[in-house]
């Protein structure tokens, strides 16, 4: 089974998005939730979110 995808989306041909899915089963997922690299990946992500425009 594969367990992750990268998905790239263009407009007009140029890249502009990628998406990474991550496949686990629950028990592998509930012990990745508990690795350093988890908490690394949340805190990169929510760094990158773009406050609310008014």
């Amino acid at each position: 089974m594969r367990k992750y995808e990268i998905t790239t989306f263009y407009a007009d041909n140029v890249p502009y998005q990628k998406a990474l899915m991550i496949s686990l089963e629950y028990r592998d997922w509930c012990e990745f939730e508990t690795t350093p690299l988890y908490q690394a990946l949340i805190s990169y992500l929510e760094a990158l979110e773009i406050p609310d425009q008014e």
